[in-house]
């Protein structure tokens, strides 16, 4: 009886240690091997509690980046600020869970909006928005951002296809080693940032 017994906790006992080294092996994620390219810039962004993943334990990795999720990023580094601010955009309700973070943001002039304009909180966000939320939110910080309009990109054969808009933000993350090519010479500006390449961008904003 008693060699049944301890045959079968030594069973368990190689099951649960089993489980634990295949939880491990496979990262922060259930979908984020700890082998991936990104897997270190997840695990920084959830420490830092930027970012996170479903009820699940799924991170989502190759999901589309939405503009709500960017904004709430970027009010989270803020350290979460309250403000009192007439909400501009007439697609973001009072009570979501973005609201304040969008109210933020409209507010100190990150994503500035006309009143009654529209944010698309649900939108993938491009990677030259992307990059053009960030450098507002650096100069917001006060951070230097003048590299914007010294950095010569033209070695990227897209450069031409940025927005206007987005050209100087484009630049100071290119300068900045925040923005990386999709290839040695595109920069893919009308691309969706998906969230791996997020947590990427994250990681490298200092």
């Amino acid at each position: 009886m008693f060699k049944r017994i301890t045959r079968t906790f030594a069973l368990l006992l190689i099951l649960a240690l089993s489980f634990s080294f295949a939880a491990m092996a496979k990262g922060p994620f259930v979908d984020v091997p700890s082998d991936e390219w990104f897997a270190g810039a997840v695990i920084e962004v959830r420490d830092k509690g930027l970012m996170a993943g479903n009820d699940l334990g799924y991170f989502m990795p190759y999901e589309p980046l939405t503009r709500a999720e960017l904004v709430i990023i970027l009010w989270r580094l803020a350290g979460k600020p309250v403000v009192n601010y007439t909400m501009p955009f007439v697609d973001v309700p009072e009570d979501e869970w973005y609201t304040e973070a969008v109210r933020w943001a409209a507010a100190s002039k990150i994503v500035p909006g006309a009143q009654g304009a529209a944010f698309g909180p649900n939108a993938g966000v491009t990677r030259e928005a992307a990059m053009t939320l960030l450098w507002r939110y650096a100069a917001y910080c006060g951070k230097d951002v003048s590299l914007g309009e010294k950095t010569d990109i033209s070695g990227f054969k897209d450069a031409n296809k940025i927005n206007k808009n987005a050209l100087s933000a484009m630049k100071w993350a290119v300068a900045k080693g925040i923005m990386k090519g999709t290839t040695s010479n595109t920069l893919s500006p009308a691309d969706v940032l998906n969230r791996a390449q997020a947590a990427t961008v994250l990681t490298r904003l200092g």
